[in-house]
């Protein structure tokens, strides 16, 4: 009996327990209504609220394949690059945060629980679209555009191009369940121009190169021929001649010393040449200028002059006929220094500058907008 009565007393205690323990539970709130941040504040700005590309990490850019088809290289290189968004390290020092809660306390929040993200970043695939799509709409180059017209057109595409991505971001702050958002700017980074150095030499003559005789053998075709001799095709058009400047030799003259010096090119240094556009290619006795730069002291092996500005400009003479049929005129001209003081000469489509941003620039422009082409065997990009 005595042993009945302790079991049932040992049974009892542990109910009694049990009871307490639910009744424990059911006076504590549900994990719903457990306590929880409802805002978070941002008392203090972080002190870092101006970024510039030094703070962008750069996109991991692998993988990119390059159609055949030359109309579809512009929707393959913005669908690539639409995966990617503008990030930037972003740098919380010195901000100060606090949480409230549901039931009304506030407590301060160490920046370092929190994670910080732009709320609004660019996308790099839709820059490059919007770029090509205002480049598709801007009017063709005419022969005499000037140079302050050139510039204008420059300054136009450049300023929605960095509007675009220097500009004002929202940074978006979040803790728990709730998040907090501050601005920030994204500095557009400065180009200063060079310094205007004098030039170190002066053309004096300019001796043809051997190959002065071209015919519509040596007429390439952008698009490609066949594309071009479909009559469905409605895009631009180029006829271009790559002229060689094999044999070629310049007098120049050292503005400093005094003395002169002959260069003479086997068709592989480092020389800028001007394509020439044929716009008439059944046409027989054309003639067309073929203009150019080069640096001298890169060609005599010189090193490079801090002190003076060592590229010269030069053009000479070709003759075209659609057949072989020789057409009379003098094979040599004598370049003047003013040769290339524009920026776009007659028809060829090629960008005569030492800048460059710019001809980077007027590239994207001449090949989305009016179709024309950069021809050249060795392009000079100053330091």
């Amino acid at each position: 009996m005595k042993k009945v009565m302790s079991i049932a007393i040992v049974l009892m205690l542990a109910l009694s327990c049990m009871f307490t323990a639910f009744a424990q539970t059911n006076d504590t709130a549900s994990p719903d209504e457990a306590k929880k941040v409802t805002e978070l504040k941002i008392t203090k700005l972080p002190d870092k609220l101006t970024y510039t590309v030094a703070d962008v990490i750069e996109p991991d850019l692998d993988g990119l394949e390059i159609p055949d088809d030359e109309d579809k290289i512009e929707e393959a290189i913005v669908d690539y690059l639409s995966q990617f968004n503008l990030e930037l390290d972003l740098d919380l020092t010195g901000i100060e945060l606090e949480a409230v809660y549901n039931d009304g306390t506030t407590e301060k929040v160490d920046a370092k629980d929190c994670k910080a993200k732009l709320a609004d970043p660019f996308n790099y695939g839709e820059v490059v679209k919007s770029i090509i799509e205002y480049g598709k709409n801007l009017p063709e180059f005419s022969d005499d555009i000037t140079e302050e017209e050139f510039e204008k057109i420059i300054t136009e595409l450049s300023s929605k191009f960095y509007n675009l991505i220097y500009r004002e971001y929202t940074v978006s702050v979040s803790y728990q369940d709730a998040q907090a958002s501050y601005k920030i700017n994204l500095e557009k980074p400065e180009f200063p121009d060079g310094p205007d150095y004098d030039d170190r030499y002066e053309v004096v003559s300019v001796k043809a190169p051997e190959k002065v005789n071209y015919t519509k053998a040596d007429i390439k075709y952008y698009p490609d021929k066949e594309i071009a001799d479909d009559e469905n095709y409605t895009g631009s058009l180029f006829h271009g001649i790559m002229p060689d400047y094999k044999g070629m030799e310049i007098v120049v003259k050292d503005i400093v010393t005094g003395e002169t010096h002959t260069l003479k090119f086997d068709g592989t240094e480092p020389v800028f040449i001007n394509g020439v556009y044929v716009d008439e290619p059944d046409k027989n006795n054309q003639k067309f200028d073929v203009d150019g730069m080069v640096d001298v002291n890169e060609v005599l092996g010189l090193d490079e002059d801090d002190d003076y500005n060592t590229m010269v400009d030069f053009s000479f003479v070709i003759k075209y006929n659609a057949t072989k049929k020789p057409v009379d005129s003098s094979t040599s001209d004598t370049a003047t220094k003013d040769v290339a003081t524009k920026p776009i000469t007659g028809g060829n489509g090629a960008v005569q500058t030492g800048n460059p941003m710019t001809a980077v620039s007027v590239a994207l422009v001449m090949l989305v907008a009016s179709g024309a082409m950069f021809i050249c065997y060795r392009r000079k990009i100053e330091k």
